[in-house]
């Protein structure tokens, strides 16, 4: 008797297995995840950098960058954009087209950083020369840069600036993205907005500067990392 109820015992046990046998196979096997669909890629937006440079409150010139065109502008003078042709020169127009200026810039190859920026009338005539190196920005209006402007770059957290006779004429104080530009005396004449870490606003103390010329040259040396 013992040994029969042992015989079904063990062929329950058998059924039991299988049936979980049947069980696992009917079982559907797990669906696969979908493959992801690859997403379309977005155009990069185009960067714009606009600088705003004030005197008492008002605007006294904006520049702003849209794509590889820089747009000049300021109280009293016909917008200009100056846009880059290739990475040696740029030329500049009015809003109604007339052309106003050719930039040229050379690095020095032997020296990366030094060179010089060329700003000359639409008839090929130097108006001004920029030559930098590492601790200071020449600038002048002929080509051996005689009686030159000298902006320099040493101090930490601010650009002085000194005349033809090498007379200090005033700073640039500078922090992240906004300064001052002041006076001989410590008068503030100007704030900047997003200026970054650029020494541009020195030329705000050069006189000999029309209004157009300065900010064509701010422009290109902030294209330039100056």
């Amino acid at each position: 008797m013992k040994n029969q109820t042992a015989y079904i015992g063990y062929g329950l046990a058998l059924l039991s297995l299988a049936a979980s046998s049947a069980g696992c196979k009917s079982r559907p096997a797990p669906a696969k995840p979908a493959a992801s669909q690859p997403v379309a890629a977005q155009p990069p937006s185009a960067v714009a950098t606009t600088v705003l440079i004030r005197a008492k409150g008002a605007t006294a010139g904006r520049i702003e960058r849209q794509d590889s065109a820089w747009l000049l502008s300021a109280d009293g003078m016909e917008s200009i954009t100056c846009q880059s042709h290739d990475a040696r020169k740029s030329r500049c127009r009015t809003a109604s087209g007339a052309a106003v200026a050719e930039l040229k810039f050379n690095r020095d190859d032997a020296s990366p950083e030094e060179g010089a920026i060329k700003l000359v009338s639409p008839d090929g005539k130097l108006r001004w020369k920029l030559r930098f190196s590492r601790e200071k920005i020449k600038l002048s209006n002929n080509e051996e840069n005689r009686e030159s402007w000298t902006i320099s770059l040493k101090h930490e957290g601010k650009v002085k600036v000194e005349n033809p006779k090498e007379q200090e004429v005033g700073v640039f104080r500078r922090s992240d993205d906004s300064g001052n530009v002041e006076n001989a005396g410590g008068e503030t004449l100007f704030t900047l907005e997003g200026a970054g870490r650029s020494a541009f606003p020195a030329l705000l103390l050069v006189p000999d500067l029309t209004p157009t010329d300065r900010l064509i040259l701010s422009a290109e040396m902030l294209a330039r990392g100056l």
